[in-house]
């Protein structure tokens, strides 16, 4: 394959680091959202039952 910055005029939309960058970004979201999805699980859980849940 030959290196796509090399007299081309079409632009590269990412590097590798970008794109390294862009899909740990998103993994860290995901990992906040699970986090955040678990307590609410657990808060409902202690609310609705008084007890809480196993993890």
């Amino acid at each position: 394959m030959s290196n796509p910055h090399a007299g081309s005029d079409q632009p590269v939309p990412y590097t590798v680091t970008e794109q390294a960058s862009a899909y740990l970004d998103e993994l860290a979201q995901e990992e906040a959202l699970d986090a955040a999805a678990a307590e609410f699980r657990a808060a409902v859980s202690l609310f609705t039952t008084g007890s809480t849940p196993n993890p």
